[in-house]
């Protein structure tokens, strides 16, 4: 059985000191990006009680399964294990700003420093990244425990007993003392500042908004239902993204995290990331996923200031007002090469183009499929 596994995470003072952040060595610059939602997409403001009786979830499954021969013995079976119960579901309402569906930054940022928490593996019991939020799992859940599909997915990190998360406040002024990992150095932790700001994400368009009735999802041996409010798939957003006196190899980082140089491959992002559910839309029931948000590019605006800089790397750029913007070819090569520079420095701890989505689609929901089958068929 796999068991947790003690690791050292390497923490240091401080390389870049937050009042001292503009220096034209390091990269200070506004990036502007471009999301599009490849899935339905949920960021929950506050989830209201919803009431739903079992008939109606009942009568949902059966058109399911109204192909299978003598679906009301299937309805029986899940009765009488508990599958299906009486219940209060839920009304998850999207996050709104003046009314339009919104991604906070606190959402962005939370996905994308976590992916980097995750992506981080030990190398010689050393780690880069402590954990922030969460703390390491004792072993991984059974199918259908809470937990066990993220589990499933980042096994080889979950494990990790990485010790308490950083905290800059202890020092209690005193900053040579301070010590912090990899990921808090940038991100910020308690008592320092984040070297990376990011803005709310609006959308580019009108009625980016749909309201998703739920029938079930096959979770924890129950059948749960409520309404979604969803963004719609294929919606655009645009938003910032400020970072502040970064390396080449910590903006590498920050291109990791978002995918931004994986053309095409989206992140996991809000609610129901994990799991698929079924929903009755246009009175039809199909399943459907949520969750995937894909991220590129589209211009990196600096001071005037970095003009040396810019020169030093060759990047070409063009002045507009107080600003040099980089954008098209020479944003990109400029976001490869960053990159290259995050593995040299970081390679030994972040394994490259590792699939989160892929391991969730073609690993983890086949073992749902089969436990399913087997709550169904009365095996479990």
């Amino acid at each position: 059985m796999t068991r947790p596994r003690r690791i050292v995470v390497t923490k240091h003072n401080p390389e870049v000191w937050r009042d001292t952040i503009y220096k034209a060595d390091l990269l200070n610059a506004v990036l502007k990006i471009k999301a599009i939602a490849r899935s339905y997409l949920h960021i929950t403001s506050s989830p209201q009680p919803y009431a739903r009786s079992s008939k109606e979830t009942i009568e949902g499954v059966k058109k399911l399964i109204e192909g299978v021969e003598d679906p009301d013995q299937i309805i029986n079976i899940l009765i009488r294990s508990r599958v299906i119960e009486t219940y209060t579901g839920t009304y998850f309402e999207q996050f709104k700003l003046n009314g339009k569906p919104v991604i906070p930054g606190s959402s962005l940022k939370g996905a994308v420093r976590s992916r980097l928490e995750l992506l981080a593996m030990e190398s010689n019991g050393v780690n880069i990244a402590c954990f922030i939020r969460s703390s390491y799992l004792r072993s991984i859940p059974n199918v259908g425990q809470h937990g066990w599909r993220h589990a499933r997915i980042w096994e080889k990190t979950v494990l990790e007993n990485r010790g308490k998360p950083c905290n800059a406040s202890r020092w209690r002024g005193q900053y040579k003392k301070i010590r912090i990992c990899r990921t808090c150095d940038l991100f910020g932790t308690s008592g320092l500042v984040s070297r990376i700001d990011f803005s709310t994400l609006y959308p580019t368009v009108q009625n980016a908004m749909v309201e998703l009735n739920v029938f079930f999802s096959c979770d924890h041996g129950r059948i749960v239902g409520g309404v979604i409010e969803a963004i719609k798939p294929s919606t655009v957003f645009e938003g910032e993204i400020a970072v502040h006196g970064l390396s080449d190899s910590e903006f590498g980082l920050l291109a990791i995290g978002l995918r931004l140089h994986e053309e095409g491959n989206p992140i996991l992002i809000g609610r129901f990331k994990y799991r698929r559910l079924a929903v009755c839309e246009d009175n039809a029931v199909k399943p459907v996923v949520f969750g995937r948000l894909e991220i590129s590019p589209l211009e990196l605006r600096l001071p005037i200031t970095h003009k040396k800089y810019l020169e030093k790397h060759g990047i070409e750029y063009e002045r507009v007002g107080h600003s040099y913007i980089v954008k098209g070819d020479d944003l990109v090569n400029y976001i490869k090469y960053a990159v290259e520079e995050a593995y040299k420095v970081y390679g030994k701890y972040l394994p490259r183009d590792f699939d989160e989505i892929r391991v969730l689609e073609e690993q983890v929901w086949a073992k749902e499929r089969e436990w399913w089958n087997n709550c169904i068929c009365g095996k479990r």
